[in-house]
């Protein structure tokens, strides 16, 4: 009955006020109602809490060396984990592959459940179980028909709401997917996300586990204005307690979805929004790709193309342009984990041809294209031929303006003019 904590002098009521207050408890008034031994619970409880504080009393100590156990789940072994994508002849788009991903793992998990706006029947269209929305970009189009509403669940527009209910479900014993419309409404939920999901394991000694995933569309590009088209890697990237991942094709996109369901702790699953429609090799079935490792997608022998997420795509664009038109050979290493970050293929890559290009879309102040241009000159200083060059996208907001938005991105020519000064240099 007191105000918003346990030291508020409650000056803004009064006695008779907070007497009547008291009279409207409603655990007061269950008891009431109920049946309930008061007494006995309470006993219980108080030689509950007396154990723990005499255990806690009794410890010692924890050891500084450990400062940083328990940030993350300590039993994952994705280094054993094939990094190539499964050989396959088929065909499908990113949309599809992430849509594949989520009907997999609930058919082999019914702990699983996905939930956010418009995703089940939120369209308004029929039934309930009928001409459901699939969310923005149709992802989750036909799951509620096959897992129904108890696991397809539509949202109110209230991502602080359905991100904790999220975070609490999964500690509960569940296994989330929350459809988040646009990482640009993330900070309506940043409490969720930075002070409950990613901290709780820590908090807790490693006796807590919140196997949440939260997906999202990202990215510039599509003219969707300032408030649609956010990437925030740079700000997800810096809280420890969390997985990211950023993948760039719908094979990649399909195998750490999967991998991101079974993971025991919080998982960010980035999808850039202009790969939504493009289309690649996509395996059947399920299989898994290894979170904290990247994969070397060209070689090459000049220089290092650093990437994830649609950044691939403007490598590899470069990579050819620079083949062809100026006989350097770039490799390109898709980093496909953005957190923990994969420094060693990164580093081996680096220290093998001399030269880094690091291509991000945040803007470049504390981007992960800073981190990494930092990480590279450490792991691979004696090698270096050329400074470290980032490619990010410009120091603004996302611009509405299709010009301003163009002049915004990191393009295919900053990158060849990049490689082409530090290779003249």
């Amino acid at each position: 009955m007191r105000g918003h904590y346990v030291g508020d002098p409650e000056q803004y009521r009064s006695r008779e006020q907070r007497r009547t207050a008291r009279g409207l408890d409603p655990v007061a008034r269950l008891v009431d109602a109920t049946d309930l031994d008061v007494e006995a619970g309470k006993t219980g409880i108080e030689a509950e809490l007396d154990e723990a504080y005499d255990a806690a009393r009794a410890a010692p100590w924890p050891d500084p060396a450990e400062v940083e156990r328990y940030v993350l789940s300590e039993d994952r072994p994705d280094r054993e984990l094939p990094v190539a994508v499964p050989a396959t002849a088929q065909e499908g788009s990113f949309v599809q592959a992430v849509h594949e991903a989520l009907a997999e793992a609930m058919r082999a998990d019914p702990r699983v459940i996905v939930l956010g706006e418009d995703i089940a029947g939120g369209a308004g269209l029929g039934a309930p179980l009928e001409g459901a929305m699939g969310g923005t970009f149709g992802v989750t189009k036909g799951l509620i028909e096959e897992f129904g509403s108890e696991r397809v669940r539509d949202t109110p527009i209230s991502e602080a709401g359905f991100v904790g209910a999220a975070v609490g479900a999964a500690m509960a014993g569940l296994r989330p997917v929350v459809d988040i419309m646009w990482a640009s409404f993330v900070p309506y939920c940043f409490d969720q996300i930075f002070n409950q999901a990613a901290k709780m394991r820590y908090m807790f000694g490693g006796q807590a586990a919140v196997p949440v995933v939260l997906r999202m569309a990202v990215g510039a590009g599509l003219r969707a204005g300032g408030q649609h088209s956010d990437t925030l890697q740079q700000i997800f990237t810096s809280i420890p307690g969390l997985k990211v991942l950023a993948p760039a094709t719908p094979a990649t996109a399909k195998g750490l979805l999967l991998r991101a369901v079974s993971d025991d702790d919080p998982v960010v699953f980035l999808e850039h929004m202009s790969l939504y429609r493009t289309r690649g090799p996509l395996p059947e079935g399920h299989y898994e790709l290894p979170i904290g490792r990247a994969a070397v997608e060209r070689r090459g022998d000049d220089v290092s193309l650093i990437a994830a997420g649609a950044g691939v795509l403007l490598a590899i664009q470069a990579a050819e342009r620079l083949a062809t038109e100026h006989q350097v050979s770039a490799e390109i290493v898709d980093l496909r984990t953005l957190s923990p970050l994969d420094t060693d293929t990164v580093g081996a890559s680096v220290r093998r041809t001399g030269r880094a290009v690091v291509i991000d879309e945040s803007p470049p102040r504390c981007s992960v294209a800073s981190d990494l241009a930092a990480t590279v000159s450490e792991v691979a200083w004696n090698q270096l031929r050329a400074p470290v060059a980032r490619i990010t996208a410009a120091n603004s907001p996302v611009p509405f303006s299709p010009p301003l938005e163009d002049a915004y991105l990191p393009s295919v020519d900053s990158v060849v003019d990049a490689v082409l000064r530090m290779s003249h240099g």
